[in-house]
């Protein structure tokens, strides 16, 4: 699970962005230095592109993305996706920004002595990472429920 949200699940961006490269998005204050932004907005785009090339379900987990969204990186050349990179670094936002208060559980817990009635951080690291991806998967319709 990636610890940075590049906006995989606007498919509506994506396929703008992708399809109309010249297209102007709004642009949101960078929580990183330039530099940085940039070094990791091509990491990320690229490697959304370049992981697991015939397993899609691995860019929903990874990076969260919908389904159709994964389907649009895949079919997207590692060029494309690096001059995405230089285009909108911004888009590259800390994944623990939009809910702040489960990362501080989460840091305050691995700070804390082990208290034998709280599950261990990794089982509340991987109730996070599957809380994040039940969207992706809701909306891929890969899972199902059981019908009893």
């Amino acid at each position: 699970m990636s610890l940075v949200d590049a906006g995989f699940r606007d498919d509506a961006r994506w396929t703008t962005a992708l399809g109309q490269p010249n297209s102007e998005f709004p642009t949101s204050e960078n929580p990183f230095p330039h530099l940085q932004a940039l070094r990791l907005a091509r990491q990320t785009f690229t490697f959304g592109v370049d992981i697991s090339p015939g397993e899609p379900g691995v860019r929903l987990y990874h990076f969260g993305m919908s389904r159709r969204c994964a389907g649009i990186v895949a079919r997207t050349g590692l060029q494309s996706m690096e001059r995405m990179a230089e285009r909108h670094p911004d888009w590259v936002r800390p994944a623990w920004e939009g809910a702040p208060e489960i990362w501080h559980n989460l840091i305050a817990m691995a700070e804390q002595d082990s208290q034998p009635r709280l599950p261990p951080l990794g089982l509340r690291a991987l109730q996070r990472q599957l809380a994040d991806l039940e969207p992706a998967i809701r909306e891929s319709g890969e899972i199902r429920p059981s019908r009893r």
